[in-house]
């Protein structure tokens, strides 16, 4: 089991499958991708959040190969953490 991170302002939680609509959202933006053109498409595809948590990440975490989290706000616990904060 993953454990959870907080500090006084955030949380660390394990990623889930339901993270992967709001991943989709705030992902795809030259922005951010120009740094992880070696494993993030350009463009980014309509479908590659949910391929990347469903194929990549939960397996990792489930062989035990990584740990992956997702960052939020405390005061907003639902909400990933966006790039503009």
């Amino acid at each position: 089991m993953i454990p959870e991170g907080k500090t006084e302002r955030l949380l660390l939680r394990p990623i889930e499958i339901g993270n992967a609509a709001q991943i989709q959202e705030l992902l795809p933006h030259w922005e951010i991708v120009r740094y992880l053109l070696n494993v993030v498409p350009w463009p980014y595809p309509a479908d590659g959040a949910l391929k990347f948590v469903r194929d990549v990440a939960l397996h990792a975490v489930q062989r035990g190969d990584q740990w992956v989290w997702t960052l939020r706000l405390k005061q907003a616990r639902r909400k990933l953490l966006d790039r503009s904060l």
